[in-house]
């Protein structure tokens, strides 16, 4: 953990800044204390920002409404979503070819190069169906790829937090497909290098130029760090200290929340 002063000096050694949405921004829809001051703070001082996220329950248009909606200075341009990240990848590798993909219908805009058929998929992409997360559809997800379906996910985030509230998050799933099939997914979201790759080309910076601000240290903090991108911990999220001590994470910067990073 960083001193106050030095925390302070780092942002502003940075050109640009990545920031997670989900407990840095928003908590189950609602504004951070401290969220939307600091992205005008950020405005004010010219710094290019992204908001970058795992979600796949909600499209790019949708998360830009609620944002908006909750008094955000921010632009379609702002937002990078692992959905947008897979949907250029995916096309990229495969092109017109069939992939089933287990995801919400709501993101499917975001989705819209891909030929998503499931009979007979050459790659199977597998994001948060919430529900739909049954024994039956586990077992569909988990034939296709005995029959050799690639594995792909957006993301394999151990859980998420709505309210006080801690829940299961994707990756629990995306392990125990792995296990019975013997196939690794390939990560498009963070933590992966794709993710990180395409957030820079988005932002036009280099990644000793830019810095992440998350809540969480594994997908987004030591996901950063691996392509070179300095990272900050905030603990609007998904963690406590008393968290971070149980799973011995020493985050090197870390603070209470987005205030103590602005004048």
């Amino acid at each position: 953990m960083g001193f106050y002063g030095e925390i302070k000096d780092l942002l502003k050694s940075k050109k640009g800044v990545l920031l997670d949405i989900d407990g840095v921004l928003l908590n189950n829809g609602n504004p951070i204390p401290g969220a939307r001051e600091f992205v005008s703070f950020l405005k004010n001082l010219g710094k290019p920002f992204l908001c970058i996220t795992n979600t796949t329950i909600k499209s790019k248009s949708e998360i830009l409404k609620v944002l908006k909606n909750c008094g955000f200075e921010i632009e379609k341009e702002n937002i990078i979503t692992s959905v947008n990240v897979a949907n250029n990848y995916l096309y990229k590798k495969y092109g017109d070819a069939p992939i089933a993909a287990y995801v919400s219908n709501s993101i499917l805009e975001d989705l819209s190069s891909l030929n998503l058929k499931a009979k007979d998929p050459m790659a199977v992409l597998v994001g948060d169906v919430g529900e739909k997360f049954n024994r039956e559809i586990l077992n569909d997800i988990f034939n296709k790829l005995m029959n050799g379906a690639d594995f792909f996910a957006f993301h394999k985030n151990r859980f998420w937090k709505v309210g006080e509230k801690l829940f299961l998050d994707l990756g629990g799933f995306i392990s125990a497909l792995e296990y019975s099939s013997g196939s690794n997914a390939k990560i498009i979201g963070k933590p992966s290098q794709i993710m990180f790759e395409e957030s820079l080309k988005s932002i036009g910076l280099k990644s000793d130029d830019v810095l992440i601000i998350g809540d969480d240290y594994e997908s987004d903090i030591l996901g950063a760090e691996k392509v070179g991108i300095d990272g900050i911990l905030v603990l609007t999220g998904k963690y406590s200290k008393r968290t971070l001590k149980i799973k011995n994470f020493l985050p090197k910067f870390l603070i209470k929340d987005l205030y103590e990073l602005m004048d």
